[in-house]
């Protein structure tokens, strides 16, 4: 049963990712921007909805109602959002954020990228923290303990304590690292 239940949770992700990559949905800074073709707002989801949020090329993050099967807001972030995880409690979500690699004349600069947490319910920003460059993809540990982000360019991995959202750790890797699992053996370990 599990095994189906993942297949078909990875199928609707994947169709809402294809969905959410065609919205309709404008810039204007860095503040939330709801999509003006549609009429559905924060107070027209019921307390027992739950959301659905997508990395958006171009440096968004999509909140979907499940209830509603529609866009409720689009946050705009300055950076590309490559990766997006919610917590094991679903009280946070997490994103990694590559900044602009760019000086404005063409030439590439090494920044450190970013992890970013904010709260589902009220989609405040909790913390901002920096890591690694390039980081690529973020996951919760099990436990809800940590948070691990992979770092392409640096060949590490930032371990991040949930609680205060300080790096605890860096682990070195093999060349770039990407996206990666928590298996259970790690899970002891920490």
């Amino acid at each position: 049963m599990k095994k189906y239940s993942g297949l078909l949770l990875s199928i609707i992700l994947l169709l809402i990712f294809v969905i959410a990559g065609c919205s309709n949905t404008k810039e204007e800074g860095s503040k939330t921007v709801k999509d003006e073709t549609d009429d559905v707002t924060d107070s027209a989801a019921s307390e027992d909805d739950r959301f659905i949020f997508t990395a958006n090329e171009g440096g968004s993050i999509s909140k979907i109602s499940v209830e509603q099967q529609k866009l409720v807001e689009t946050f705009e972030i300055d950076g590309a959002v490559h990766n997006i995880q919610v917590s094991p409690d679903g009280k946070v979500v997490g994103a990694v954020v590559v900044p602009d690699m760019s000086d404005g004349h063409g030439e590439l600069m090494e920044m450190k990228g970013k992890a970013i947490f904010f709260n589902p319910e009220t989609n405040e920003m909790i913390e901002e923290v920096e890591v690694g460059n390039h980081p690529a993809h973020i996951v919760f540990t099990e436990d809800g303990k940590y948070v691990l982000v992979t770092n392409n360019e640096d060949n590490t991995v930032s371990v991040i304590d949930a609680k205060d959202y300080s790096i605890i750790e860096t682990i070195s890797t093999g060349k770039g690292p990407h996206g990666f699992r928590i298996s259970t053996i790690v899970k002891l370990l920490m």
